[in-house]
């Protein structure tokens, strides 16, 4: 049994692991994106020539696109925190299971065995004197 948590600690580490990578992937994906609406807020278009008036087709267009972009950021932004606050949930599950070592975990465990064998017996239809005559009493 003790083979068995351990084998399910080092998949749900794996899982863990993965889910980090995810979380970390929507992070610099939401950097990129917020840059990217930074770098559409900040910049000023001027008509040509000599003129210091901002051109309003162009100005129109900009606040488009900023609101597009702006779009974009709030979908990558509530996608990262909800895999953000999944991972963490994870994450401390993991913890409490780990910390079940050698507390609860080998009574569950052997429950669990004995729970298999005499379900296993009955599917077979192995009854109580034929377990009797096999082990001799």
């Amino acid at each position: 049994m003790v083979v068995l948590y351990l084998a399910l600690l080092l998949v749900l580490g794996l899982v863990q692991v993965l889910l980090r990578w995810r979380v970390s992937r929507l992070e610099k994906r939401y950097v990129r994106v917020a840059s990217e609406a930074d770098a559409l807020l900040k910049q000023v278009v001027l008509r040509p020539g000599n003129s210091n008036r901002p051109d309003p087709l162009v100005a129109a267009r900009q606040q488009f696109d900023l609101a597009v972009v702006a779009t974009k950021r709030a979908e990558v932004e509530d996608r990262y925190s909800a895999w953000q606050a999944f991972t963490e949930r994870f994450a401390h599950f993991r913890r409490r299971l780990a910390g079940f070592q050698g507390k609860a975990l080998p009574y569950v465990g052997g429950v669990l065995d004995v729970a298999f064998v005499v379900v296993l017996l009955d599917w077979l239809g192995v009854g109580f004197t034929e377990v009797k005559s096999l082990l001799g009493m």
